[in-house]
C-alpha cells in the first residue's frame, strides 16, 4: 500500500511539475511584458510548495481510487495518467478530496467550485478503470463534464499574457478580452455559432465574426495559409483587428479600472452582440484571471 501511495504522489508531483513548467514560462512571458527582472516574481519556496501539493494531490487520488489498482506488477499507462492529472489539479482536487472523505471537508462557497473540479477528475479516474477492466466495454462520456471550462483555463493565461505584451494591457484588462471570447465560443470549444439568427451563416472564430468580419476572417486565414481553427490564427486576426480597425477599442481598454468594466468597454466597442449577457462575460473573464493567477503562482 505504501508502494502505491508513493506512486501516486510522484505522479501527482509529475503533473503538477508540468504545470509548473507552463507557470515558469507564463511567468517569464508576463515579466517581459511588465518590464520586471524575472528574479523579483521567481520564489523558488512556492515552487516547492506547488510540488509538494502536487503529491499529496496524487496521493489523495490513490486513496480515492484505490491504493490496490496500483500495487500490481504492471499499472496502466493511463490510469497514471490520470492521477497525474490529479496532481496538476493540485489545490482543487485535494480540496474536493477533503469535501469529499473528510467530516466537515467543505469550506464554503470556494469549495463547491473545487469540489466540481474534483468529481470531474475522479470521474475521468473511475473511466480510466472501467476501460482498463473491461477494454471491450465502450465508457460512456460523462455528462455535465466541464471540458469547455478545463481548455479555457489552459488556454486563456497564454492569450492574456500575449495581449499583455501585444498591448501593454493591465492583467484584468487582458481577462476582459477573453471573458468575451469565452462566452462567444464557449471556452474556445465552439468555432461555428450554433442556431445562427436570421438564416445566414452565423458567427465563427473566437470571436464569432460575423458578415463582412467573418469573410475577412477566412480570407486573412487563407492568405496566411492557415486553418480558421487554429488558435494562432483567430488570435492573429483579432491582434489585426485590435492594431487596426478597432484600435480604439485598446484605448478605451486601457482607462478602465476594474475588470467589470474591462469586460463591458470590450463587448460594447469590439463583440457589440446582439444578446449582451455581460454577468456570464464577467464570469468566463474571471475564470480567466484566476487560471493567470494561477499559472504564476505555480
Amino acid at each position: 500500500m505504501l508502494t502505491a501511495l508513493l506512486l501516486g504522489g510522484l505522479m501527482g508531483l509529475l503533473g503538477q511539475g508540468i504545470r509548473a513548467i507552463v507557470g515558469l514560462k507564463s511567468m517569464v512571458d508576463l515579466a517581459n511584458a511588465t518590464a520586471v527582472a524575472q528574479d523579483d516574481v521567481f520564489r523558488a519556496a512556492r515552487l516547492l510548495v506547488s510540488l509538494m501539493i502536487g503529491f499529496i494531490a496524487g496521493v489523495a487520488a490513490t486513496l480515492a481510487l484505490g491504493p490496490d489498482k496500483l500495487s500490481g506488477q504492471t499499472v496502466p499507462i493511463d490510469l497514471l495518467l490520470g492521477i497525474a492529472a490529479a496532481g496538476y489539479a493540485g489545490t482543487d482536487f485535494i480540496e474536493g478530496f477533503m469535501s469529499q472523505y473528510l467530516p466537515g471537508g467543505r469550506a464554503g462557497a470556494p469549495a463547491q467550485q473545487a469540489n466540481a473540479r474534483y468529481d470531474e477528475i475522479r470521474k475521468e479516474l473511475d473511466d480510466l478503470n472501467e476501460k482498463i477492466a473491461h477494454p471491450q466495454r465502450p465508457t460512456p462520456s460523462a455528462p455535465g463534464r466541464s471540458s469547455p471550462r478545463a481548455v479555457f483555463r489552459a488556454k486563456a493565461p497564454i492569450y492574456l499574457s500575449r495581449l499583455m505584451q501585444d498591448f501593454s494591457l493591465t492583467d484584468f484588462q487582458a481577462a476582459g478580452v477573453m471573458g468575451n471570447l469565452g462566452l462567444e465560443c464557449n471556452g474556445f470549444t465552439e468555432m461555428q455559432e450554433t442556431n445562427p439568427q436570421g438564416g445566414g451563416l452565423g458567427g465563427y472564430g473566437w470571436a464569432q465574426w460575423t458578415g463582412t468580419r467573418r469573410r475577412q476572417f477566412l480570407t486573412w486565414c487563407k492568405s496566411c495559409g492557415l486553418s480558421a481553427d487554429d488558435d494562432e490564427a483567430n488570435y492573429g486576426f483579432l491582434k489585426t483587428e485590435l492594431s487596426g480597425e478597432y484600435s480604439s477599442v485598446i484605448r478605451s481598454l486601457k482607462a478602465t479600472t476594474s475588470l467589470d468594466e474591462a469586460v463591458l468597454v470590450f463587448e460594447n466597442e469590439y463583440e457589440k452582440p446582439g444578446v449582451p449577457a455581460t454577468d456570464r462575460r464577467i464570469s468566463w473573464a474571471e475564470v480567466a484571471l484566476d487560471a493567470f493567477h494561477s499559472k504564476i503562482a505555480a
